[in-house]
């Protein structure tokens, strides 16, 4: 993939200096509350690695992997170009990951946390199609994210509305299905992990 035109290098400080630790996400393995302001300008990948630089990000799409090249996710776009498109990302941010493709044996180093990516086609609902972004407790091993860009962080559980049983709370999910009230659904699928250093 060709280097494109990054974000202003002020603005890519900026978010490499707001990432936060795993330890600054949780409290007792539950996720923390994130103040008004960064909870309307955070969505799940942003949340993901830690970052909570929220100046002018409430222009929804800031955060969409490709963000620091201006080359967002697009309805068209394959798992592998997603996962390289959050590749450029990481590495504009200086943050250091390996790629784990989906059925290998998973072992993280130390200082590494999990992040899981997924995504759902284009339909109906959303036609621009979408993407989702789960992180593990290194600690405790339950999977948390944070949905969208009004709700708080939560350990991964089902809608209670719609539970069948498959989702337990806090354990990784294969896929998850949104649920609409007039009985429309899709499937986001997993594409691949990503192993996150911590800078120490």
């Amino acid at each position: 993939m060709p280097i494109k035109e990054t974000l202003p290098e002020a603005t890519i400080d900026s978010i490499k200096e707001s990432i936060v630790r795993s330890g600054d996400l949780l409290e007792g393995g539950v996720p923390i509350h994130l103040d008004e302001t960064t909870v309307t300008a955070t969505n799940c990948y942003a949340y993901s690695i830690g970052i909570m630089y929220n100046f002018l990000t409430k222009m929804r799409g800031f955060y969409n992997p490709g963000f620091t090249e201006h080359n967002r996710y697009m309805p068209e776009d394959t798992p592998e170009v997603l996962m390289q498109k959050i590749e450029r990302d990481l590495e504009n941010l200086s943050i250091k990951f390996r790629e784990i493709e989906l059925g290998k044996k998973i072992e993280l180093k130390e200082h590494e946390y999990l992040v899981k990516v997924f995504m759902a086609d284009p339909n109906e609902k959303i036609p621009n199609g979408d993407f989702h972004f789960i992180r593990q407790d290194r600690n405790t091993g339950k999977w948390f994210h944070k949905m969208g860009w009004e709700l708080q962080p939560a350990i991964i559980c089902s809608d209670p509305e719609y539970d069948d049983g498959t989702t337990v709370e806090g354990e990784e999910p294969d896929n998850f299905i949104s649920h609409y009230k007039d009985g429309f659904t899709y499937k986001y699928y997993s594409v691949g992990y990503l192993a996150i250093e911590e800078k120490v």
